[in-house]
């Protein structure tokens, strides 16, 4: 049929009978065409190919559509049929030079509804059937808005299936406020490794035992950091030349030497300590002594009183004062030992 539009335009409009009435099956008009202008349920677009009948289907009961084949009623838009064997099922592909316009080609996940903090903004998920012939989810890249506000901040998560569960254990993510990267985020008995080229745990960390091993799996009972073969340590090394406050990170393990030209230089422990703090001062100037902070209660060898306690003044060259925070307000401290020329 043909006739006239409001703007007296020419439309030709196909009309197909349908539980006895006419129904308009496609429309062509001067701003293009229409099909299923009645928005009926039952009026599909199908466009046939010479080996896929159903190649594009618009199932208009469904309101989504489908490519190689009709498309699944628990797909709410866009499904895509095919076997992905020996070529891509979908390429994205962009002509343009890179340094003009910047990276591409680009898929972009966009959620547009109102932002809001740790809500989910898109995912992937990777699914395939079980042996019982159900889809199964077995893992799946998520993206979660961690700050909406002006300081934007987002994060990646990748989940796993585990035990007949889908994915849902989060084994890693990767951004937050902090801008870490974390393994095993959920603190579940997910274990770590890093093999190397000739060893299979050259870094384990089982999380079940809460402990981590060097060249191979830790085993249980024994200390948190387990080497299998050897390790080697140097110890941070620093020189003053007048009195100086021992910091806590100097506390733990650090070498410091003492090299006044004139007097007695001075050490001075943290006030605060921790146990199984440790520190070596040695003397290469004209004299060297430790002693604990005023405003703490700490003792050297328990001599002294609390908060006045220093060592013994040495000052042969390479004397030095080993001392380890073995319990509250209890520094050791080792005799003084003189190395010489042999």
């Amino acid at each position: 049929m043909f006739g006239l539009d409001a703007a007296e335009s020419g439309v030709l409009t196909f009309y197909i009978r349908q539980n006895s009435a006419l129904r308009p099956g496609m429309s062509l008009r001067s701003g293009g065409a229409v099909f299923n202008e009645n928005n009926e349920a039952g009026f599909d677009f199908t466009v046939e190919t010479d080996l896929i009948t159903n190649f594009f289907y618009i199932d208009s009961g469904q309101n989504n559509c489908g490519i190689g084949n009709v498309p699944s009623s628990g797909v709410e838009r866009l499904h895509i049929h095919g076997k992905g064997q020996t070529a891509p099922m979908v390429q994205i592909e962009s002509t343009d030079d890179p340094g003009i316009s910047g990276s591409n080609p680009c898929l972009r996940l966009y959620n547009s509804s109102t932002p809001g903090m740790n809500l989910q903004g898109g995912k992937l998920e990777f699914s395939a059937k079980n042996d019982a012939g159900s889809e199964f989810v077995y893992g799946s890249i998520g993206m979660t808005i961690r700050d909406s506000t002006a300081n934007e901040d987002g994060s990646l998560e990748i989940r796993v299936a585990q035990a007949g569960t889908e994915s849902t254990i989060e084994y890693m993510r990767i951004g937050t406020a902090t801008q870490a990267i974390f393994l095993n985020p959920g603190t579940q008995n997910i274990d770590t490794q890093i093999s190397s080229e000739n060893v299979t745990a050259m870094v384990k960390v089982d999380a079940g035992l809460d402990l981590v091993g060097i060249g191979a799996a830790p085993t249980s009972g024994g200390a948190q950091l387990q080497v299998d073969e050897d390790a080697s340590f140097l110890l941070p090394v620093d020189a003053f030349t007048a009195n100086h406050d021992i910091t806590a990170e100097q506390a733990h393990g650090w070498a410091l030497q003492m090299k006044t030209g004139a007097g007695t230089g001075t050490f001075t422990l943290p006030a605060t300590g921790v146990v199984g703090m440790h520190v070596t001062c040695i003397n290469f100037g004209s004299g060297m002594n430790v002693k604990v902070d005023a405003s703490s209660s700490h003792k050297i060898n328990g001599g002294g009183s609390a908060g006045n306690s220093t060592t013994a003044t040495v000052t042969a060259a390479g004397a030095r004062y080993d001392l380890v925070y073995i319990a509250a307000d209890v520094w050791n401290c080792t005799a003084p030992a003189v190395v010489t020329a042999s």
